[in-house]
């Protein structure tokens, strides 16, 4: 389970921590070893010190975090949006947590980014985590569960299964779903072109749930509906694929919130990945989305920013100078070129 923590304080037992920025976003390092990151906030002025300068980024709490053998999570996904796609396309995020709507439904932007990541190639682990800021919200009422195996339950094998993208995202269901044989954070060898891959998942909840779906990304490509609401669903069948791509499973219910108050009752897999030898998974318009967003942090700590010293300013610059030198270097391998 995900659990957000307050931003001041440390769960010394799990050694997690919560670090956070005015714009450019909030991340929660989970499990590292030996002493917690440090600061939980700069540049924030309802949680840094009045002033704080801009002295750090989250990418170097990332990597300090993934040292001491941590899972570094981007919580309540994508909000704030500002550095996590520099972080996310250099490979500093393991995790995204993803929040269904009241509803159960999933057009959000937390899970239109996230498909568009996917649609990059970046491979980032769906989430879940309770963000709990108050008593309005009951502890693991969204939630991560990761496939372990055989393997001991215990936190280095818990964390190595969600960096794999062993997992799936709930508020409520239990979600098990697999492509050709595989499961979710696995690859499928494939030849270039369309093909058919055959698909099966199963939903099972104690709250009635509508909707059972397959997407291949970010486009739904079989499905499964009980308007009057049930406790099962499966889908096992031959769907059609273009590669490289990616495949994953989702559930969803029209019933509003019950015993987890905030969320609708829905669910989400991680994605099962359709690999071709000598190509990229690749989407012009959502790399040209990320650089945008790139390019707009770096005017913000440019301009407007509080600078810290010279060199800790360079450091944070170079966050993003990198992340656009790659997204570039990716649009012109394509033959497109961004203003």
């Amino acid at each position: 389970m995900l659990a957000s923590v307050d931003f001041t304080t440390i769960d010394v037992w799990t050694r997690r921590g919560l670090v956070t920025y005015y714009l450019l976003g909030h991340i929660a390092l989970l499990g590292g070893r030996g002493e917690p990151v440090f600061p939980m906030s700069a540049d924030n002025p309802s949680e840094a010190f009045i002033g704080d300068p801009l002295w750090t980024s989250m990418a170097e709490w990332a990597d300090a975090c993934r040292k001491r053998e941590g899972v570094v999570v981007a919580v309540h996904f994508p909000n704030p949006n500002a550095e996590l796609a520099a972080d996310i396309v250099l490979g500093k995020i393991d995790a995204v947590e993803l929040y269904p709507q009241r509803d159960g439904g999933f057009r959000t932007l937390g899970y239109n980014d996230w498909y568009r990541y996917l649609n990059c190639g970046y491979r980032v682990t769906a989430a879940g985590g309770t963000d709990k800021m108050g008593g309005y919200t009951q502890v693991g009422g969204n939630r991560t569960y990761a496939y372990l195996g055989k393997e001991a339950f215990n936190f280095p094998n818990w964390a190595k299964a969600v960096r794999a993208g062993r997992t799936f995202a709930t508020s409520g269901p239990l979600l098990l779903f697999q492509a050709d044989g595989r499961m979710p954070g696995d690859e499928i060898a494939m030849r270039r072109g369309d093909a058919a891959v055959e698909v099966s998942v199963e939903a099972t909840s104690q709250v009635p749930f509508h909707r059972l779906e397959i997407v291949h990304n970010g486009r739904v490509v079989a499905s499964r509906e009980e308007k009057a609401g049930t406790r099962r669903l499966a889908i096992s069948e031959s769907v059609k694929v273009q590669a490289p791509g990616w495949l994953a499973a989702r559930c969803s219910s029209t019933i509003g919130p019950s015993l987890a108050a905030r969320f609708g009752i829905a669910a989400h897999t991680s994605p099962v990945y359709l690999r071709v030898a000598g190509e990229e998974q690749f989407s012009a318009p959502a790399l040209t989305y990320l650089l945008t967003l790139v390019e707009g942090t770096q005017g913000y700590v440019e301009k407007l920013a509080t600078r810290p010293d010279a060199e800790r300013f360079a450091r944070v610059l170079k966050v993003f100078a990198e992340a656009r030198e790659h997204l570039h270097q990716r649009l012109h391998r394509h033959g497109i070129r961004h203003a």
